[in-house]
Protein backbone atom coordinates (compact mmCIF):
# COMPACT_ATOMS: atom_id res chain seq x y z
CA UNK A 1 0.00 0.00 0.00
CA UNK A 2 2.51 2.33 0.65
CA UNK A 3 4.68 2.17 -2.61
CA UNK A 4 1.48 2.94 -4.23
CA UNK A 5 0.68 5.86 -2.09
CA UNK A 6 4.15 7.31 -2.73
CA UNK A 7 4.15 8.79 -6.29
CA UNK A 8 0.45 10.32 -5.25
CA UNK A 9 2.05 12.14 -2.19
CA UNK A 10 4.83 13.16 -4.01
CA UNK A 11 2.79 14.49 -6.45
CA UNK A 12 1.16 16.62 -4.19
CA UNK A 13 3.81 17.68 -2.88
CA UNK A 14 5.01 19.21 -5.77
CA UNK A 15 1.90 20.81 -6.16
CA UNK A 16 1.71 22.69 -2.96
CA UNK A 17 5.52 23.58 -3.91
CA UNK A 18 4.26 24.98 -6.76
CA UNK A 19 1.41 26.65 -5.64
CA UNK A 20 3.80 28.45 -2.35
CA UNK A 21 6.21 29.75 -5.03
CA UNK A 22 4.00 31.11 -7.53
CA UNK A 23 2.43 32.97 -4.50
CA UNK A 24 5.26 34.05 -3.12
CA UNK A 25 6.71 35.32 -6.67
CA UNK A 26 3.51 37.27 -7.28
CA UNK A 27 3.54 38.35 -4.24
CA UNK A 28 6.82 39.84 -4.41
CA UNK A 29 6.90 41.47 -7.64
CA UNK A 30 3.45 43.41 -6.47
CA UNK A 31 5.13 44.97 -3.65
CA UNK A 32 8.76 45.46 -5.73
CA UNK A 33 6.10 47.96 -7.74
CA UNK A 34 4.63 49.89 -4.63
CA UNK A 35 8.59 50.35 -3.36
CA UNK A 36 10.08 51.65 -6.90
CA UNK A 37 7.53 51.94 -9.47
CA UNK A 38 9.98 52.74 -12.14
CA UNK A 39 11.79 49.95 -11.46
CA UNK A 40 11.68 45.92 -12.63
CA UNK A 41 12.26 42.64 -13.43
CA UNK A 42 11.75 40.15 -16.35
CA UNK A 43 11.14 37.61 -17.31
CA UNK A 44 7.97 38.03 -15.15
CA UNK A 45 5.93 34.91 -15.76
CA UNK A 46 6.78 32.11 -13.07
CA UNK A 47 6.23 29.04 -15.98
CA UNK A 48 9.05 31.16 -17.38
CA UNK A 49 11.50 31.28 -14.66
CA UNK A 50 10.78 28.39 -12.21
CA UNK A 51 11.75 24.77 -13.29
CA UNK A 52 10.60 21.75 -11.74
CA UNK A 53 11.93 17.84 -11.05
CA UNK A 54 9.80 15.86 -9.22
CA UNK A 55 11.04 13.55 -6.90
CA UNK A 56 12.59 13.42 -2.75
CA UNK A 57 14.40 16.01 -2.66
CA UNK A 58 12.42 18.40 -5.03
CA UNK A 59 14.58 20.45 -7.40
CA UNK A 60 13.42 24.08 -8.59
CA UNK A 61 15.81 25.54 -10.72
CA UNK A 62 15.46 29.57 -11.60
CA UNK A 63 16.73 30.43 -14.71
CA UNK A 64 18.01 33.51 -15.34
CA UNK A 65 15.79 36.77 -13.70
CA UNK A 66 16.69 39.85 -14.26
CA UNK A 67 16.06 43.16 -12.49
CA UNK A 68 16.24 46.74 -13.35
CA UNK A 69 16.82 48.76 -10.05
CA UNK A 70 18.50 51.80 -8.94
CA UNK A 71 21.70 52.03 -7.03
CA UNK A 72 20.21 53.55 -3.79
CA UNK A 73 16.78 53.89 -2.83
CA UNK A 74 17.34 57.68 -2.64
CA UNK A 75 18.19 57.64 -6.72
CA UNK A 76 15.58 58.56 -9.26
CA UNK A 77 16.63 56.11 -12.06
CA UNK A 78 17.06 52.61 -12.18
CA UNK A 79 20.82 52.38 -13.90
CA UNK A 80 21.38 48.95 -12.10
CA UNK A 81 21.31 45.44 -13.59
CA UNK A 82 20.78 42.33 -11.24
CA UNK A 83 20.78 38.59 -13.07
CA UNK A 84 19.87 35.65 -10.47
CA UNK A 85 19.91 32.72 -11.47
CA UNK A 86 20.29 29.14 -9.54
CA UNK A 87 18.81 25.99 -7.90
CA UNK A 88 17.09 24.70 -4.65
CA UNK A 89 16.04 21.52 -3.59
CA UNK A 90 13.15 21.16 -0.99
CA UNK A 91 12.56 18.20 0.80
CA UNK A 92 8.82 17.63 3.30
CA UNK A 93 9.00 17.63 6.82
CA UNK A 94 7.15 15.60 8.47
CA UNK A 95 4.98 18.03 9.66
CA UNK A 96 3.99 19.69 6.14
CA UNK A 97 6.61 22.06 6.06
CA UNK A 98 9.03 22.60 3.14
CA UNK A 99 12.75 23.19 4.15
CA UNK A 100 15.70 24.19 1.47
CA UNK A 101 18.18 21.48 2.20
CA UNK A 102 20.39 22.68 -0.60
CA UNK A 103 21.05 25.75 -2.98
CA UNK A 104 23.07 27.22 -5.73
CA UNK A 105 23.10 30.65 -6.54
CA UNK A 106 24.99 33.31 -9.06
CA UNK A 107 24.53 36.56 -9.10
CA UNK A 108 25.48 39.39 -11.93
CA UNK A 109 25.49 43.31 -11.08
CA UNK A 110 25.74 45.40 -14.01
CA UNK A 111 25.29 49.27 -14.08
CA UNK A 112 24.46 51.19 -17.69
CA UNK A 113 26.44 54.11 -18.49
CA UNK A 114 24.96 56.34 -21.20
CA UNK A 115 25.08 53.42 -24.05
CA UNK A 116 27.93 51.21 -22.27
CA UNK A 117 27.41 48.50 -20.00
CA UNK A 118 29.82 47.86 -16.87
CA UNK A 119 29.98 44.53 -15.39
CA UNK A 120 30.91 45.79 -11.61
CA UNK A 121 29.88 42.53 -9.08
CA UNK A 122 29.66 39.03 -9.57
CA UNK A 123 28.88 36.55 -6.56
CA UNK A 124 27.95 32.88 -6.52
CA UNK A 125 26.40 31.88 -3.06
CA UNK A 126 27.19 27.81 -2.29
CA UNK A 127 26.14 25.10 0.35
CA UNK A 128 29.10 22.76 1.39
CA UNK A 129 28.57 20.33 4.19
CA UNK A 130 31.20 17.94 3.33
CA UNK A 131 34.60 19.31 2.27
CA UNK A 132 36.85 20.07 4.91
CA UNK A 133 37.42 24.06 5.36
CA UNK A 134 34.51 25.00 3.42
CA UNK A 135 31.95 26.72 5.27
CA UNK A 136 28.46 25.40 5.27
CA UNK A 137 27.11 28.32 4.00
CA UNK A 138 29.20 30.64 1.83
CA UNK A 139 29.75 32.98 -1.21
CA UNK A 140 32.74 33.91 -3.47
CA UNK A 141 33.22 36.50 -6.20
CA UNK A 142 33.25 35.80 -9.59
CA UNK A 143 33.07 37.26 -13.25
CA UNK A 144 29.92 36.66 -14.85
CA UNK A 145 29.87 39.01 -17.93
CA UNK A 146 27.94 36.88 -19.78
CA UNK A 147 24.93 37.99 -18.39
CA UNK A 148 24.86 40.34 -21.14
CA UNK A 149 23.21 38.09 -23.46
CA UNK A 150 20.45 37.89 -20.62
CA UNK A 151 20.45 42.09 -20.44
CA UNK A 152 20.15 42.57 -23.98
CA UNK A 153 17.57 39.66 -24.82
CA UNK A 154 14.73 41.02 -21.93
CA UNK A 155 14.90 44.30 -21.93
CA UNK A 156 15.90 44.89 -25.81
CA UNK A 157 19.21 46.54 -25.22
CA UNK A 158 22.26 46.34 -27.69
CA UNK A 159 25.51 46.31 -25.84
CA UNK A 160 28.17 45.05 -27.95
CA UNK A 161 30.62 44.62 -25.12
CA UNK A 162 30.69 44.60 -21.22
CA UNK A 163 33.74 46.57 -19.37
CA UNK A 164 34.36 43.76 -16.84
CA UNK A 165 35.76 45.34 -13.37
CA UNK A 166 35.40 41.62 -11.75
CA UNK A 167 38.21 40.56 -14.54
CA UNK A 168 40.28 39.86 -12.22
CA UNK A 169 38.72 39.60 -8.82
CA UNK A 170 40.31 36.70 -6.67
CA UNK A 171 37.74 33.55 -6.64
CA UNK A 172 38.71 31.25 -4.04
CA UNK A 173 38.07 33.19 -1.14
CA UNK A 174 35.00 31.74 0.45
CA UNK A 175 33.04 34.13 2.69
CA UNK A 176 30.90 32.90 5.48
CA UNK A 177 27.01 33.97 4.73
CA UNK A 178 23.34 33.19 5.83
CA UNK A 179 21.98 30.71 3.42
CA UNK A 180 21.82 33.00 0.14
CA UNK A 181 19.18 30.76 -2.49
CA UNK A 182 16.99 32.73 -4.76
CA UNK A 183 14.74 34.00 -2.67
CA UNK A 184 16.74 35.58 -0.34
CA UNK A 185 18.60 37.23 -2.98
CA UNK A 186 15.49 38.38 -4.08
CA UNK A 187 14.70 39.69 -0.72
CA UNK A 188 18.65 41.21 -0.52
CA UNK A 189 18.42 43.22 -4.09
CA UNK A 190 14.88 45.02 -2.57
CA UNK A 191 16.79 45.47 0.75
CA UNK A 192 19.76 46.92 -0.53
CA UNK A 193 18.71 49.49 -3.20
CA UNK A 194 14.54 50.19 -2.99
CA UNK A 195 14.04 50.64 0.66
CA UNK A 196 16.31 52.60 3.05
CA UNK A 197 15.97 55.37 5.94
CA UNK A 198 14.25 58.17 3.71
CA UNK A 199 11.69 55.30 2.29
CA UNK A 200 7.85 56.17 3.83
CA UNK A 201 5.62 54.12 5.55
CA UNK A 202 4.18 52.84 2.18
CA UNK A 203 7.25 51.36 1.09
CA UNK A 204 8.12 49.72 4.52
CA UNK A 205 4.31 48.14 4.81
CA UNK A 206 5.63 46.52 1.14
CA UNK A 207 8.84 45.74 2.46
CA UNK A 208 7.14 43.87 5.13
CA UNK A 209 5.17 41.53 2.60
CA UNK A 210 8.00 40.83 0.64
CA UNK A 211 10.12 39.68 3.99
CA UNK A 212 6.88 37.24 4.32
CA UNK A 213 6.82 36.29 1.15
CA UNK A 214 10.29 35.10 1.08
CA UNK A 215 10.20 32.92 4.65
CA UNK A 216 7.27 30.40 3.02
CA UNK A 217 10.35 27.67 3.70
CA UNK A 218 13.17 27.12 6.24
CA UNK A 219 16.62 26.81 5.86
CA UNK A 220 18.89 23.32 5.76
CA UNK A 221 20.24 23.93 9.40
CA UNK A 222 18.89 21.08 11.29
CA UNK A 223 20.37 18.13 8.69
CA UNK A 224 24.18 19.86 9.35
CA UNK A 225 25.38 17.74 12.68
CA UNK A 226 27.63 20.70 13.85
CA UNK A 227 25.58 23.54 13.15
CA UNK A 228 22.97 21.89 15.33
CA UNK A 229 24.88 21.33 18.31
CA UNK A 230 27.29 24.75 17.92
CA UNK A 231 23.77 27.25 17.71
CA UNK A 232 20.54 27.12 19.04
CA UNK A 233 18.77 27.95 15.90
CA UNK A 234 15.90 26.49 14.11
CA UNK A 235 15.94 28.53 10.77
CA UNK A 236 19.38 30.53 9.05
CA UNK A 237 17.77 31.53 6.13
CA UNK A 238 18.60 35.46 6.08
CA UNK A 239 14.87 36.99 6.04
CA UNK A 240 15.37 36.73 9.75
CA UNK A 241 18.40 38.81 9.25
CA UNK A 242 16.86 41.95 8.36
CA UNK A 243 14.20 43.69 10.47
CA UNK A 244 10.52 44.72 9.08
CA UNK A 245 9.58 46.67 11.88
CA UNK A 246 11.23 49.81 12.16
CA UNK A 247 9.24 52.43 10.40
CA UNK A 248 10.45 55.80 9.16
CA UNK A 249 10.06 59.14 11.37
CA UNK A 250 7.30 61.44 10.77
CA UNK A 251 8.94 63.71 8.64
CA UNK A 252 10.26 61.28 6.18
CA UNK A 253 6.35 61.24 4.73
CA UNK A 254 4.57 58.42 3.35
CA UNK A 255 6.39 57.97 0.05
CA UNK A 256 9.56 57.91 -1.41
CA UNK A 257 10.56 60.00 -4.67
CA UNK A 258 11.05 57.68 -7.48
Amino acid sequence: MGDIDRPLTVASNLFALKRLIDNAWRDFQAKLKIMAPSCAVRPSRVDEIFHYVDGDPIVVTIRPVTFLLKEKPEHTRPLLYAVVEGLIHFQIEPEGNFRAIESKTRVGYFVKRNSELAHVFGVHHDFDATHVAHPVFHSQMAPMKEYRENINEVWKERFEDVTNHVANVLTNVRIPSAQMDAFAVFLQLCSDHLVGPKSGRIEISAYRAVLQACSFYQSAYPAIPRLRTAIDQTCFRPHHWYDGSILPSANHGTTTAV
